[in-house]
């Protein structure tokens, strides 16, 4: 058995309170797992040095082995335990209580123990004091005879044995018979009444707890002892009870004060969920319009698209037509040049011609210069022949003058000819770029033709994205008046949470009123 120690003999008396009561709760192996605020009080020690404890961490050495083995028999059966019981505090003192523990049954298995202790009365400690002593020393309290039956009895026989000697009162033996029939009857209730009430309550007590609790033995003991233990059942049933009532109390003004506080702040909230709502709805809306505007604008892309790539279409005809027109003066250019060179080298023929002509025209006219020598020589018989050679060398000399413009001319053809062939070299180069540029632009306008479809898919694209955001937006709507429509209920439903709530704290007070006016204190 533990044995806890120090001791000290000094006593922690319990609580004048008469609500006062120490209630704890066991497993199977006697494991302490809850405990109210009371034991904690008593005992002196923690919350949490007690849980998890064996519940004789609070044993008093001065209690008897028996007691506690009685005790373990009865719970292990299924029953109820009443006793007078010694604890110690963490400090050594100690404490006197009128313990009932009860199992704790579910489902038909036992699963713990829990009990309730309240104070004992001086009279039932100091008979708890005087036999658990003995039953420390090894003797075994004994039954006390029934003094009044005794007394009753004795009576009778000293009036029969007073009535036998002296005869003359046998005048009182009516008397005497009378008298024994109704301390008959009388016994035979009390006896009768002591049945019905042991078979009503039928706690069959330990001699040690009906002489603890009654002072007497036998039947008589054991009735008044089942009393008390009824009496003391139902107000531990009443006391845990009471402190689930208690504690459900709590719960119940603790949530009526939570869902008071919730019931305001979901009024709060939907109040704020509405405008949010409603400014959602007005975006909502704005969305739908952006949309529409936005798909009114992509047609009218698309339109635009659609033109831009015809006239970018035409713009590439017009300059395929333009490339065919600068292929076309480029071929001119080519065949002018190639012209202009062919007809420069001729000149240079022509100006080898009039160098022939000059020189004929110089020996032209040194011929008729000799030949007027010679008619001059001649006289007048070459007078004619001095004309006609004045006249040759005229003619010389002006073919020598028309040789020496035709070769100025020459010389200007030939300097024109160059600069047009140049000129031509150079039209032509850009004729050839010109061409190029028209090849790079052709292409340029077949990449924007290409980007163009690109754009009028895209648009199109968006456009059905567009008209797919339309009816989302619509569903938008649709959510937020379902939205609107939960919140609404969402209050209504914390409204009638707050009711129910308000009823289960009313029931729970009741009830807790109810258990405190049906408590039977003042019997145990």
């Amino acid at each position: 058995m533990r044995v806890n120690t120090p001791v000290i003999d000094v006593e922690h008396k319990f609580p004048n309170d008469p609500s006062a009561k120490i209630i704890s709760v066991t497993d199977l192996q006697g494991n302490i797992t809850d405990v109210n605020d009371t034991f904690v009080a008593m005992s002196g020690f923690s919350r949490e040095e007690l849980i998890g404890q064996p519940q004789n961490i609070v044993r008093h050495p001065d209690m008897p082995p028996q007691i506690f083995a009685a005790m373990w028999k009865a719970l292990k059966a299924g029953e109820s335990f009443m006793g007078i019981i010694k604890n110690r505090c963490k400090d050594g003192s100690y404490y006197w209580v009128n313990a009932f523990i009860m199992p704790i049954i579910q489902n038909g298995q036992i699963v713990g123990y829990e009990s309730v202790r309240t104070a004992a009365t001086d009279e039932q400690i100091a008979r708890a004091t005087r036999i658990y002593k003995k039953m420390r020393e090894g003797k075994q309290p004994r039954k006390r005879m029934d003094i009044m039956a005794f007394v009753c009895y004795g009576l009778f026989l000293i009036s029969f044995a007073h009535a036998t000697i002296h005869p003359s009162v046998w005048s009182n033996v009516p008397c005497i018979i009378i008298t024994l029939g109704i301390i008959t009857y009388i016994i035979y209730r009390k006896n009768h009444l002591q049945k019905l009430i042991t078979r009503c309550f039928d706690a069959h007590p330990s001699l040690i707890n009906s002489l603890i609790y009654t002072r007497k033995a036998g039947q008589e003991g054991a009735v008044l002892y089942d009393i008390m233990y009824n009496l003391k059942e139902v107000d531990t049933i009443l006391t845990r009870v009471k402190e689930t009532s208690d504690r459900l109390t709590a719960i119940a003004q603790e949530g009526l004060s939570l869902q008071e506080g919730s019931a305001t702040e979901t009024t709060a909230r939907n109040q704020q969920a509405k405008e949010l709502l409603s400014e959602m709805q007005e975006i909502a809306d704005n969305i739908s319009n952006m949309i529409n505007d936005i798909s009114n604008s992509a047609k009218e892309t698309v339109r635009n698209s659609d033109s831009a790539a015809k006239l970018v279409s035409e713009g590439k005809d017009v300059a395929n037509q333009t490339m065919k027109v600068i292929d076309n003066l480029s071929d001119s250019i080519n065949k002018i040049a190639s012209a202009i060179a062919d007809l420069a080298s001729r000149v240079d023929d022509i100006e080898k011609a009039s160098v022939l002509i000059k020189d004929i025209a110089s020996q032209t006219n040194l011929l008729a210069l000799n030949a007027s020598i010679e008619a001059a020589r001649a006289g007048e018989a070459g007078r004619g022949f001095a004309v006609v050679a004045d006249e040759v060398r005229s003619l010389s000399l002006r073919t020598e003058e028309t040789t020496v413009q035709i070769h100025n001319l020459i010389e200007r053809f030939k300097k024109t000819a160059q600069e047009t062939v140049a000129l031509a070299g150079e039209n032509q180069e850009h004729a050839q770029e010109g061409v190029a540029q028209i090849h790079a632009t052709n292409q340029k306008l077949d990449e924007v033709l290409a980007s163009i479809d690109n754009i009028h898919a895209l648009i199109n694209n968006v456009n059905e994205t567009v008209q797919s955001q339309a009816s989302t937006a619509d569903n938008v709507n649709i959510k937020v008046q379902h939205i609107s429509s939960m919140s609404d209920e969402n209050v209504a439903s914390s409204n009638n949470n707050l009711k129910q709530m308000e009823e289960v704290s009313t029931i729970s007070t009741e009830l807790n009123s109810m258990i405190s006016r049906f408590s039977n204190k003042d019997h145990v």
